[in-house]
């Protein structure tokens, strides 16, 4: 199989563009659009804001003006419009995303030869399940129902590695539908009776089904509903159907080495452990999270959009010679991980003893010496971290905003400008709130130690011809992971380092601006800044920061301002 050739013979219909495995998909599609130079078109699902005009500026201005796109800027302008076509719309409304009945003759028409991809889903792991279901569920039944009514020639759903999670520890999950575990389609039936509105009994049942053994979050429950909807309804419409397994998708790794949208994901908790910021962890270190490279999970992704091409042709092609109905109601799971590749050879503690000797090496201002424990205890876990990090925090908010209102210059409690010890205490405070969510949201997943078999990724891998094996590269075997994320998180650092020196010189010249022009009164505004900080402190903001009362923060202000008076009074 040729992946240039078969899916740029077709036209794409793609939700979620605007996220990050959609973008590089985007990117993906559009360098195939641009080697087999034809008519066929793709289409992008995107919301309409009211900072933009309509989808086609929003998707200008937030998806292809993103860096990776920068190889190919020029081809993409006359793309626009043309072969490139944003589709307003929203996966959360019903009666198909409530597109216009103007873009519906585009995407049903006859000359169209479309395959979808539906990308969409929200991971906010702590959403309410009804919100979850909405998107989620509701979401990707919608877009089959889409895509049936647009002759669809094949539709691939991207659902997540974690959505069996509830298996034991140390559990091999198949590529499979596992039906006994949960009925997904009874389950959304029963939410669409319900008005889409699951009472609180009911969220509780489905969340906890079993004593010791819960759905860790809203996120993996709905894509298991979500997997088992699609394949029912994809059988029913004998529409071709292929799910994608995804891991904990990071930054790029061949293609744009260390490229990523969003926060990063696991590899920043590699970028604190190495500068000796993050020095402690809930668990025994023997977790394997599954970490995949964007790159290649999209070309995966293509892969799996290129075999469903080729097997509905070559169905057609031995059907024609029967004279029968060609059979389209059958689906295949693919599992795009890395784990169970290297079962002993890959997890938290390895990992963090491989990258910080190296990470150390490269002489970042940042990097720090210490080393990271794991706590297995829950428990002692909190209090290591209420000593810490909360205490510090206790007396060091109203330092900092004291300390930021009377000797900064401006532009914020990171700023160059501002004291060293303002700066160190953001940076505390920063740091505690990326770690509450890290430990609210990960620490289920960092120790988990699943093994998730590949044998369809692998027998889809070697279907490919030498051509695209090459370009379109998903063969995870090739993957030294250690080597992976420590080279990533390099030049993740390095990007960091570059952003964070443009932006201090940014604000040096802002300043240099303000004195030369004589425009504002610094003296006069850092009294001001005093007040409104003061007046900050005592009405208790602080309180979702770093958990303690808003009288604590009251009693703490006071006496630093008795302080301030004794000593310069």
């Amino acid at each position: 199989m040729n992946v240039n050739d078969l899916l740029g013979s077709h036209d794409f219909f793609i939700t979620g563009a605007s996220g990050f495995i959609g973008t590089f998909l985007l990117y993906k599609l559009l360098i195939i659009r641009k080697r087999q130079k034809n008519d066929r078109k793709i289409f992008v699902l995107l919301r309409n804001s009211k900072e933009h005009k309509n989808v086609e500026c929003r998707l200008r201005d937030e998806v292809i003006s993103n860096v990776v796109f920068d190889e190919i800027r020029k081809d993409i302008e006359s793309m626009v419009g043309k072969t490139l076509i944003a589709i307003e719309g929203d996966i959360t409304r019903e009666k198909s995303f409530g597109i216009c009945d103007e873009d519906m003759k585009k995407l049903a028409s006859k000359d169209n030869k479309l395959m979808f991809i539906h990308c969409a889903a929200d991971i906010q792991f702590d959403r309410p399940l009804n919100v979850a279901m909405q998107i989620n569920v509701s979401g990707s039944y919608e877009c089959v129902k889409l895509a049936e009514k647009c002759n669809t020639v094949g539709f691939l759903h991207v659902s997540t590695l974690y959505a069996n999670s509830r298996m034991k520890r140390d559990s091999v999950v198949k590529e499979q539908l596992y039906e006994t575990e949960l009925n997904g389609v009874a389950v959304f039936e029963e939410w669409e009776k319900c008005n889409r509105n699951f009472d609180t009994k009911k969220i509780t049942q489905l969340m906890c089904p079993d004593e010791g053994n819960v759905w860790p979050n809203t996120y993996t429950l709905t894509k298991n509903i979500a997997e088992k909807v699609v394949i029912a309804h994809c059988k029913k419409a004998k529409m071709p159907l292929a799910i994608t397994r995804l891991g904990i998708v990071s930054p790029c790794y061949r293609e744009h080495p260390g490229w990523f949208v969003g926060n990063g994901g696991f590899v920043f908790v590699g970028i604190g452990a190495a500068t000796g910021h993050l020095r402690y962890f809930n668990g025994d270190g023997r977790g394997r999270p599954d970490l995949v490279p964007v790159d290649f999970t999209v070309n995966g992704i293509l892969g799996a959009c290129t075999d469903m091409i080729a097997t509905k042709q070559q169905q057609e092609q031995e059907e024609e010679q029967k004279e029968e109905e060609p059979q389209s109601d059958t689906y295949c799971i693919y599992q795009l991980g890395i784990a169970h590749k290297e079962p002993e050879d890959w997890g938290w503690d390895k990992l963090f003893a491989y990258t910080a000797p190296r990470f150390r090496a490269e002489n970042f201002t940042e990097t720090a010496p210490g080393y990271v424990h794991f706590i297995p205890n829950k428990h002692l876990f909190a209090c290591v971290e209420w000593i810490l990090l909360d205490l510090p925090l206790l007396f060091g908010r109203p330092v900092e905003w004291f300390l930021t209102s009377c000797c900064g210059g401006g532009g914020g409690a990171n700023s160059e400008t501002q004291p060293k010890l303002s700066r160190k205490i953001a940076f505390l405070r920063k740091a505690r709130e990326k770690m509450r969510w890290l430990n609210e949201n990960y620490t289920y997943f960092m120790n988990g130690r699943w093994g998730f078999d590949h044998t369809n990724v692998v027998a889809l891998f070697d279907r490919l011809d030498e051509s695209s094996k090459l370009e379109f590269d998903f063969d995870v075997h090739s993957i030294c992971t250690n080597k992976y994320v420590c080279e990533t998180i390099i030049a993740v650092m390095k990007k960091w380092q570059a952003h964070k020196a443009m932006k201090a010189q940014k604000e040096k010249e802002r300043q240099e601006l303000l004195l030369a022009a004589g425009k504002k009164d610094l003296s006069q505004q850092r009294i001001i800044d005093i007040v409104k900080r003061l007046g900050v402190s005592l009405g208790g903001i602080g309180q979702s920061d770093v958990g303690y009362p808003w009288l604590v923060s009251l009693i703490v202000t006071l006496l630093l301002l008795w302080l301030f008076f004794v000593v310069f009074g």
